[in-house]
């Protein structure tokens, strides 16, 4: 198979399975819901505007002191620092961040 039909390929395949996203979920992709609201405002927002900030300064994220007298970020899990799946918060809002997050771990 050559080059330019496997990336036409691939395109084709991009392009379904965004279309099927919308389809399924068309309140979080083309309305701005949310998945799921609980957790979001109280600990996962924070967690990841902290990453933001940190990263946006050009810091290590080492630490966030903006909640009582500062927590772990880098240590933490919850906040996955390291996880290249949560650095999109860096160029887009965070609720599109967290469409896209939760897209890209559906089953």
């Amino acid at each position: 198979m050559s080059l330019v039909t496997r990336s036409r390929r691939d395109l084709v395949v991009l392009a379904a399975t965004i279309g099927l996203a919308a389809i399924l979920y068309p309140g979080a992709l083309l309305r701005g819901e949310l998945f799921f609201e609980r957790d979001l405002q109280l600990e996962w927002y924070p967690r990841l505007a902290a990453l933001g900030r940190c990263l946006g300064h050009g810091a290590w994220p080492l630490w966030d002191p903006s909640v009582g007298f500062g927590r772990p970020l880098l240590a933490d899990p919850a906040t996955e620092a390291a996880y290249p799946l949560s650095w999109p918060t860096l160029f887009v809002p965070a609720h599109l961040a967290y469409t896209l997050f939760a897209l890209t771990h559906r089953p």
